[in-house]
């Protein structure tokens, strides 16, 4: 009866295996000197900006790189320039 574990054994694992993440990747391709698509979400109308607080506009400000100082109606215009 020894010599019946020879070869190695066969591992199955079962449902509860980690998933293996797939490897795609979608090539891209560039012209030299061409700039990437802004992402850059639309900006809202000038009665939606009225209706913000300031503190959100003043956060909206500096996601896109406006001056975000002085009064609401300041950085609204600042904004929609």
């Amino acid at each position: 009866m020894g010599d019946d574990w020879d070869e190695a054994a066969n591992v199955f694992e079962g449902d509860d295996a980690p998933p293996e993440p797939e490897k795609n990747f979608d090539e891209v391709g560039w012209e030299p000197g061409q700039k990437a698509p802004a992402m850059i979400p639309q900006l809202p109308t000038k009665g939606a900006l009225n209706k913000m607080k300031k503190a959100d506009l003043v956060e909206l400000a500096e996601g896109r790189g406006v001056d975000s100082e002085g009064k609401k109606d300041d950085i609204i215009e600042r904004l929609l320039a």
